[in-house]
């Protein structure tokens, strides 16, 4: 009988470490979205900013290089239909394995615990936002090779699109 007790407590004990290491593994840093204007005409930039705050104990730097590789953008209409592709940025297909590869910008943000920057971004460059209405719009931000793997994502933010003016 204590076996079986001492067994079934190591085994908790053990669930827990494992739990709490798992739930532990944190993002080094957050991404917040906002619409840069609550709305914008049919045609316009549809510009959104991203907020990247570093969220660990310790400096680390972030590189902006592409904004079609550094970022990821989820978009939806009030139905949940998503905009088409912008022509050029299809063709381009950013990530295949066609080696095609775009110059693009070099800024390093080094940024101490709880500091942070501004990411402007043009989703007209992404989509083809041609209807008024109601969006909504999440971003994901690659997490740099030295810094882990995978994407951070952010908050959700509402984009309106109003008629294009005469």
């Amino acid at each position: 009988m204590k076996f079986v007790v001492l067994s079934s407590l190591v085994a908790w004990v053990l669930f827990l470490m494992l739990q709490s290491s798992a739930n532990g593994a944190k993002d080094p840093f957050s991404v917040v979205v906002v619409a840069q204007w609550p709305s914008e005409k049919v045609g316009s930039d549809l510009t959104v900013l991203a907020t990247i705050t570093n969220t660990s104990s310790k400096k680390i730097t972030i590189n902006d290089r592409q904004p079609y590789c550094d970022y990821r953008i989820d978009i939806h209409d009030e139905v949940g239909n998503v905009p088409p592709t912008d022509k050029w940025r299809k063709e381009v297909n950013w990530g295949d394995s066609s080696g095609f590869e775009l110059s693009g910008r070099n800024i390093p943000h080094e940024l101490a615990p709880a500091k942070s920057y501004k990411d402007r971004l043009d989703l007209k460059q992404w989509f083809v936002i041609s209807h008024p209405g109601k969006y909504t719009v999440q971003i994901g931000r690659k997490i740099p090779d030295e810094l882990g793997k995978g994407w951070v994502e952010s908050n959700t933010t509402t984009l309106t699109v109003t008629e294009q003016s005469e």
